[in-house]
């Protein structure tokens, strides 16, 4: 998917982790200590990071975040292939940056096995021009092209189909789950002033068991949304100061049962400003939504001192459209949620060998989906009051070969079966080296046992060789299903 030179993870640019090992986009990132991943197919990934939601992580393209507004899915579905962006930043946001003009032709074709099918991919950079092509043969496929405008941003247009049995809900509820989604994303940055523009569309075909001898099949959801946002900065000294405007739109067949409309607008009003001085930095956002005339103020503070980095952080978001309208034959919306915060302080620590990070978190009002034995469905809730504590360690780059080690836990008092949020205390190790990566994984509440997720990945001029999941392991990246992967990859640079 997304091809990296360098990962920096930072409160402060002096306390980042940096990674140089050429992987892909997944595997490297999930080296990370405390990065958690999960997704129904390659550019349908979501980011956990600490714990936290995939829709507590904003992602971010040349400044603008495009998590979707509907359900905070598909972060990763976007027009862009792993020969359009140089490096990644990672807090808790994600930022992305694109490369926009390149004078020789780039491409990157891999082709091999995955869940006992066979798969290609071929991505294509030719000057302003950007095509991608990818087929894992009965399981799902997309394509995308995107152009690039100068130096002042892009316009991309990107097709996934793809099997989503097991994601949402477990077969003996929906057997059969199948989704399509189709996007659309501008982002344009000219001096001071930047817009994005991002559709998305999805359609989600899935067969209902209504009890043990009824099937109801070929049930349809299908959504669009649309996200605008006009952006204007102002740099003065050692500050920066942004406003703007956002309006998000959704039009769903889950609103007009919902609300007895066919559509839904939001309307934010957002400000924000940083400044930085010799050993600190200091940002304040403001978000308001006009619609409910509620607001959100997140602080943030850290100062360094000799090795040592302390901050505080804050989180805040409103429910998103899936949250307040989704209903289906297994989750139950709730129009009476209230918006979400946390606050973190943060310890670290940082030689020529290693980072050490230790952090505690309260979370207030945090949204997840409960499950009710009873009726067999998840509903909509928020939590109150979850606290959570954990650390992460990595080392710098000796002989090729990083090192990395987090451990997290959630102390909840009640005792609920929850959706997203996982409770199991998630410990994770990994030796991320330029031939071999082992992952040592307990993360996951499906499987409460260490497991090993070794990866082999050889390079001989512009040809890789690669095994992911040698043993078969990783329940994580491709959900609920052990996936082997082999595959040849060519890379002209």
């Amino acid at each position: 998917m997304i091809v990296l030179d360098t990962i920096f993870v930072f409160s402060n640019e002096n306390f980042s982790y940096i990674l140089k090992n050429d992987i892909n986009f997944e595997k490297t990132i999930n080296y990370l200590p405390a990065v958690y991943l999960k997704n129904r197919f390659p550019s349908s990934m979501n980011l956990n990071y600490r714990g936290l939601l995939f829709n507590q992580i904003g992602i971010y393209i040349n400044n603008f975040e495009i998590n979707d507004l509907q359900t905070g899915h598909h972060n990763f579905n976007i027009p862009l292939n792993s020969l359009d962006i140089p490096y990644v930043k990672l807090r808790n946001f994600l930022t992305l940056s694109t490369i926009n003009y390149l004078e020789k032709p780039k491409m990157n074709f891999e082709f091999g096995q995955n869940r006992e099918k066979l798969f290609n991919l071929i991505e294509l950079k030719i000057k302003n021009l950007s095509l991608s092509y990818y087929n894992n043969f009965e399981i799902g496929h997309y394509y995308q092209i995107t152009s690039f405008i100068g130096n002042y941003g892009f316009f991309g247009f990107r097709r996934n189909d793809f099997d989503a049995t097991g994601f949402f809900s477990p077969q003996t509820i929906l057997p059969f789950a199948y989704e399509t989604t189709t996007v659309f994303l501008g982002v344009i940055n000219y001096k001071q002033i930047g817009f994005l523009l991002r559709g998305h569309y999805d359609v989600f075909l899935y067969d209902y068991k209504k009890n043990d001898t009824t099937i109801i099949k070929n049930l349809k959801n299908e959504h669009f949304s649309l996200k605008s946002q006009v952006n204007y900065t102002l740099n003065y000294k050692n500050s920066i100061f942004e406003f703007s405007y956002k309006r998000d739109f959704l039009s769903s067949n889950i609103v007009q049962k919902f609300l007895n409309k066919q559509f839904t607008f939001r309307d934010f009003f957002k400000l924000s400003f940083h400044t930085y001085l010799k050993n600190s930095h200091l940002s304040i956002g403001f978000e308001y939504l006009l619609d409910n005339k509620d607001y959100l103020i997140t602080p943030n503070f850290d100062i360094k001192y000799r090795n040592f980095l302390f901050s505080i952080s804050t989180f805040s978001r409103f429910p998103n459209f899936l949250e307040l309208y989704y209903q289906d034959p297994a989750n139950v919306s709730n129009p009476n949620l209230k918006p979400e915060f946390y606050i973190s302080p943060e310890i670290s620590y940082q030689n020529q060998l290693f980072i050490i990070k230790a952090f505690y978190r309260y979370n207030y009002n945090l949204i997840d989906w409960v499950y009710n034995s009873d009726s067999l469905k998840f509903y909509a809730q928020n939590l109150n009051p979850i606290n959570s504590f954990g650390f992460e360690l990595f080392t710098k780059e000796f002989y090729k070969t990083q090192l990395g080690l987090s451990f997290f836990k959630y102390i909840i008092d009640e005792n609920l079966s929850l959706k997203y949020l996982d409770k199991t205390p998630q410990f994770k190790f990994s030796i991320l080296n330029k031939f071999i990566s082992l992952n040592v994984l307990y993360i996951e509440k499906l499987d409460e046992k260490l497991r090993p997720i070794f990866d082999i990945h050889l390079k001989y001029k512009f040809i890789i060789f690669g095994i992911d999941d040698v043993f078969e392991k990783n329940y994580i990246n491709d959900w609920l299903k052990p996936s082997r992967k082999i595959y040849f990859k060519f890379l002209k640079e």
